[in-house]
């Protein structure tokens, strides 16, 4: 049955022993302090209970200025407005409002357009869902007791108690999760595998869509996007990710002083690894300068080796071993914006560093080790220092 007036009249007389209304305008005592009770009752239940239902969305362009307070701009709260609910900058509510005041039915901040998201009263009777149903009727049956039933008082206002609770635990059983800042990052499905890897390290739900905008994602989001993917691959010389070049000095660059080649840097050049002078890369090259965007040498032909910022962004080029170094990293980070305990994450992360480490060793081949200067320079001259 459809709820109007009528029917939450008739169940609050039920719950105090009377008989119901034929209409409401029946002329007798009860319903005229039903009439007093209803006039204001449902507004003091949606403040107490903010059910989802009664949530609604205003854009709000118009104000005045204050001649009072730093808060510039002064909105009129609309007429149907209970409770405020949170007030957001940008249309796709993502950019809270934190700094306002709400005094005589009005909001005033320091910015020139408001969505405001408030609690209303204007949703029809047959909106309203059943537990906050349940509390106004009950409230309604309080409000009339002492009048009509006053040895029911204490069990009708216990009654309302209980009703509010309910409906309050209700609510928030209904309320999603806390809506995330969208950083508009969709998933591939190679990228989604190493989320979900990081979502199993922290014990939540795997994401199942490209698209997923949830909490847990938009976390991992973040992590990802503080340059993770780059520090990994700077922190480490991993020989999966080199690559080699060979340049020659561009010739319409001239030094006014020093080394006399010049070199432009690739522009996929993430890190610098090496700089050679022989094409079987056994031959380092010792003298340069790497500055900025440029190599300077002696020389006009050398072999590069760098890792390509090709690797940064696309996981089809990493290894299985740093795709799980990757996802222990975004879990290790994320963790406790998540609200999981960060230690889990980071025994994990230190495991999968080492392991990623020593395969990285092992599946790569040995290099010539080149004696650097101090032992040059301990052993020339005298190298057998005066002894047979």
């Amino acid at each position: 049955m459809a709820t109007t007036q009528l029917s939450l009249y008739n169940e609050a007389l039920l719950l105090v022993g009377e008989r119901e209304l034929t209409t409401v305008t029946d002329d007798i005592e009860v319903r005229y302090r039903l009439d007093t009770a209803y006039e204001n009752g449902p507004d003091f239940c949606f403040e107490l209970i903010k059910p989802v239902f009664s949530r609604k969305t205003s854009k709000l362009t118009t104000f005045i200025t204050s001649p009072v307070h730093g808060y510039d701009n002064v909105f009129t709260l609309p007429t149907d407005f209970i409770d405020i609910v949170e007030v957001y900058s940008d249309e796709k509510l993502d950019q809270p409002i934190n700094r306002f005041i709400i005094e005589g039915g009005t909001l005033a901040c320091n910015y020139d357009t408001i969505f405001l998201r408030y609690i209303s009263n204007g949703y029809a009777l047959t909106l309203w869902d059943k537990s906050f149903e349940r509390a106004v009727v009950a409230y309604l049956a309080r409000e009339i007791v002492a009048r009509v039933a006053p040895d029911e008082t204490e069990r009708v206002e216990a009654m309302f108690n209980t009703r509010v609770e309910q409906a309050i635990a209700l609510r928030q059983s209904k309320e999603p999760t806390k809506r995330s800042s969208d950083e508009g990052a969709t998933l591939t499905t190679p990228m989604r595998k190493i989320y979900n890897q990081a979502l199993q390290i922290l014990g939540l739900d795997e994401i199942n869509d490209n698209n997923d905008d949830s909490d847990r994602k938009v976390k991992l989001d973040v992590a990802l996007s503080a340059d993770l993917v780059e520090y990994l691959l700077e922190e480490t010389g991993w020989h999966w990710a080199i690559t080699t070049l060979k340049l020659q000095s561009n010739p319409s660059l001239e030094p006014d002083w020093g080394f006399g080649d010049v070199y432009d840097k690739p522009d996929d050049m993430h890190r610098l690894d090496g700089v050679f002078q022989d094409e079987f890369l056994q031959v380092p090259l010792k003298r340069y300068k790497d500055e900025g965007e440029y190599i300077f040498t002696e020389v006009t032909e050398i072999y590069l080796q760098f890792v390509s910022s090709s690797y940064v962004s696309d996981p089809v080029f990493w290894p299985p071993h740093f795709r799980r170094l990757v996802g222990a990293a975004m879990a290790k980070d994320a963790a406790m914006s998540l609200g999981v305990d960060p230690e889990r994450a980071e025994v994990r992360y230190e495991k999968y560093l080492s392991d990623a480490k020593n395969i990285d060793i092992i599946q790569s081949p040995p290099r010539r080790l080149a004696a650097g200067e101090w032992t040059s320079s301990r052993f020339a001259g005298n190298y057998y220092r005066g002894r047979p």
